[in-house]
């Protein structure tokens, strides 16, 4: 089991630091052979895999995150591209699937990634 996607579009990731451990990284940067950057943190797991959010960011972005001057919330919620990915990692090791998402400013990332069973889930307890 690998908690950084394999065989994607993300290309080679390379871990650059761990900011929070449980059992594996839980939040970290990455980055891939280009010198791209991503922060990933865990969000869920199923019976069969874990469950990520990755976004991508500019140096200088990455450099405002580590000191502090940009939240973790903001790194997500503003991504400087408007894209993050929803990445799925399997305990088997089968390929990684990866969920682009476009966030528009102002928009929850919760309504983002949620699944359209999420939502209609949802959208059901509330009518309710």
């Amino acid at each position: 089991m690998s908690f950084l996607p394999t065989d994607s579009f993300l290309g080679n990731l390379e871990l650059l630091e761990v900011y929070v451990f449980y059992d594996c990284p839980k939040l970290f940067a990455c980055q891939n052979l280009s010198g791209q950057i991503f922060l990933a943190v865990w969000i869920d797991e199923t019976d069969d895999a874990d469950i990520w959010l990755y976004v991508s960011m500019s140096p200088n972005r990455f450099k405002a995150i580590h000191s502090g001057y940009l939240d973790l919330h903001d790194a997500y919620a503003k991504a400087e591209d408007r894209w993050v990915h929803k990445v799925t990692t399997y305990h088997d090791d089968k390929a990684s699937q990866i969920e682009p998402f476009r966030c528009e400013r102002g928009q929850r990332l919760s309504d983002v990634t949620e699944t359209s069973k999420e939502r209609q889930t949802k959208d059901c307890r509330v009518a309710l």
